[in-house]
């Protein structure tokens, strides 16, 4: 929502301003300016929300391969204890 309707925002006004003959260029380049921060904003929003996901994606394999995995590994590494014991 940052992102889409803060661009469109400062589309429409930085072309509105562009039509208008008594605003200077950099007027209508600097009309738009806090429209494109708040764009900005929004994609770094998108970025820390990636990192979010892709963090608890991460933990979520971690654990499901806890859960699935070590006690294959111990089992498998039992038999071997027990003769090194010997």
């Amino acid at each position: 929502m940052f992102y889409v309707g803060s661009l469109s925002v400062g589309g429409i006004l930085q072309g509105l301003a562009l039509n208008d003959p008594e605003v200077p260029f950099a007027g209508a380049l600097n009309r738009a300016l806090v429209c494109f921060r708040v764009g900005t904003l929004g994609d770094l929003l998108m970025a820390a929300g990636n990192v979010c996901l892709a963090s608890n994606l991460g933990w979520l394999l971690v654990r499901c391969c806890r859960a699935c995995c070590v006690p294959a590994i111990m089992a498998a590494v039992k038999p071997q204890m027990a003769e090194a014991a010997r």
